[in-house]
């Protein structure tokens, strides 16, 4: 993930009596989109409109008086999406929301760097398949 030039998809899967079992349906049937307000999250919040996506459930997670309000606004409108807004640390949040919400992918920007603190995490520790947009 660190390496690539591109979004990377990772897939995750359990193994159950020696069979491969991955998550029922469409792995975009229901998307967690999770963002800030960099250009990673303005990049994938444009990516994820090229997927058959079902329902979308943009997450922002948030400290106090840093919300751009136009940009969730967009978000809203061209994702059709239900917007959740929470404080927290971001990395436990993702993934608490993924639970809860019972989430088939988790797409989240990279990061400032080759791939951020928060991206690592998520893709290290989510049982659900991640989208890393770079």
């Amino acid at each position: 993930v660190e390496l690539s030039n591109v979004p990377v998809l990772i897939a995750k899967f359990k193994v159950e009596g020696g069979v491969c079992q991955t998550i029922e349906g469409s792995i975009f049937s229901k998307v967690l989109y999770a963002f800030d307000y960099s250009k990673q999250a303005e990049g994938l919040l444009h990516y994820l409109k090229r997927f058959p996506v079902d329902e979308v459930i943009a997450l922002h997670v948030f400290e106090e008086g840093e919300m751009d309000i136009d940009f969730i606004e967009k978000v809203r409108n061209e994702l059709s999406a239900k917007i959740v807004l929470k404080t927290g640390k971001p990395h436990k949040v993702i993934l608490d929301v993924a639970k809860d919400f019972g989430v088939t992918l988790v797409a989240l920007g990279s990061g400032k760097d080759n791939i951020g603190s928060v991206a690592d995490y998520v893709i290290r520790r989510s049982d659900k398949a991640v989208l890393v947009y770079k």
